[in-house]
């Protein structure tokens, strides 16, 4: 029976912190505020706040909206009976991480209740959260929980071994049957059974966070959902909580996740260059510097940015072509390939480099051609650019260009062939 409370407020925005990460913390509440305002209160779970950072929090926040839920370590290895030794999660993430599913608890004030992971960019107008019927919204991943855990299982014997004692019973079809949901963004409605879900939850993490190595708030989640029924509205990954190499111009919120947070990666600085003005922002509120955050060079950031894109492109064009080119080689020239140019060079043996054939890009066309670099013209050099214009039934000039129409290698040894001879008499 779900108690009901008649004075309940619309909504909750919800959030995981330490006081390591506390800059990461304030750092998004700002983010947050440019673009999404309906909210009641902030509630943030944390193990521990200075009274210092609490002061920034209420600044930013408002004393009337925000609501601190500490919870340590030690309370929920107690609570569980859990011990901290061997857990491997636990190296890794935050115990805070585990008990997303305590946000139900306040589903007895709230109405709905918004949870992001604060190394997230909110990047438009957010407001579209608030609307929808469903119990819970999330971005939906494409394993199952059995999937997920299996995955994992090769190094682990604890885990082998639970996979094998629960063959064939309610609980492996339900983890066959489950789907997992990333863990950074849920919105969550108070229209089901929330205290059972509790209940729920509590069993779980007793029984199983000491087999479940990885994700364990994911397995959760997935699993409340598939034993209770719940609807799941799955968030369109393109728009919402989109992992970096996803982000579209209609993505909405990224989540930087793993390796890519904003404050130590230098392309994320770089794509996202909001989330360090919002830095500043913190620190105006009294925040203090956090040794975590590396504030890189951009304009640098941004020339070594575009020069490995330019490889990238670069090696994706020449790349079926510059083996069967360098086997197909005359033997009287040597060649210079910078994977950071748009060309590459042909010079020819015992003749000066600044006279040199080359395969060029210039946007979508290719070109072949003779160049005479040097700064001064000697007769004979004049006379062979001139016999070769004519060979190939072009305009004469220092250099001397063809536009390639079919096979790129194909020409490029016509080219070479029916010219090189002239340099050898």
């Amino acid at each position: 029976m779900i108690s009901v409370n008649y004075l309940k407020k619309e909504c909750a925005i919800v959030l995981i912190s330490n006081s390591k990460y506390f800059f990461a913390l304030c750092t998004f509440l700002i983010n947050l505020k440019s673009f999404f305002s309906r909210y009641d209160s902030i509630v943030i779970y944390t193990d521990f706040l200075a009274s210092d950072q609490l002061d920034v929090l209420i600044r930013l926040v408002g004393k009337d909206r925000l609501i601190i839920k500490k919870y340590l370590k030690k309370d929920f290895l107690a609570e569980y009976k859990l011990n901290e030794e061997n857990n491997f999660f636990l190296t890794r993430f935050s115990h805070l991480v585990v008990t997303k599913f305590k946000f139900f608890e306040l589903l007895k004030d709230f109405r709905k209740i918004i949870f992001f992971d604060t190394d997230m960019i909110i990047r438009s107008n957010i407001d579209d959260l608030l609307y929808g019927e469903y119990n819970i919204a999330a971005a939906i991943n494409e394993d199952n929980i059995y999937d997920r855990v299996r995955r994992y299982a090769s190094d682990k014997p604890k885990v082998r071994d639970f996979l094998e004692s629960i063959k064939n019973t309610e609980l492996e079809r339900t983890y066959k049957n489950a789907k997992t949901v990333n863990g950074g963004l849920f919105v969550i409605n108070d229209n089901f059974d929330y205290e059972k879900a509790i209940r729920l939850a509590n069993s779980f993490v007793t029984d199983y966070f000491g087999i479940h190595p990885y994700l364990f708030d994911e397995l959760l989640f997935g699993y409340l959902i598939e034993k209770m029924d719940l609807n799941c509205h799955a968030l369109d990954r393109t728009v919402y909580n989109v992992l970096p190499y996803s982000v579209a111009h209609n993505s909405k919120i990224v989540h930087l996740y793993s390796t890519h947070k904003p404050w130590n990666n230098k392309y994320a600085q770089l794509l996202y260059p909001e989330w360090l003005l919002n830095y500043k922002l913190y620190l105006e509120y009294g925040g203090t510097e956090s040794p975590d955050v590396h504030i890189f060079n951009i304009g640098s950031e941004y020339r070594n940015f575009e020069q490995k894109d330019r490889c990238i492109t670069n090696m994706e064009f020449w790349s079926p072509h510059i083996i069967d080119i360098i086997s197909k080689l005359h033997e009287n020239l040597y060649y210079r390939f910078d994977i950071s140019r748009h060309y590459i060079q042909f010079f020819i043996k015992k003749y000066p480099r600044h006279i040199h054939y080359e395969i060029l890009r210039r946007g979508d066309k290719v070109y072949i051609a003779l160049h005479n670099e040097g700064k001064e013209k000697d007769d004979r050099t004049i006379k062979i650019f001139e016999q070769v214009a004519k060979k190939l039934k072009c305009e004469h000039s220092n250099s001397i260009e063809v536009l390639v129409k079919n096979d790129l290698v194909d020409e490029f040894v016509y080219f070479v062939n029916s010219t090189i001879n002239l340099f050898e008499k």
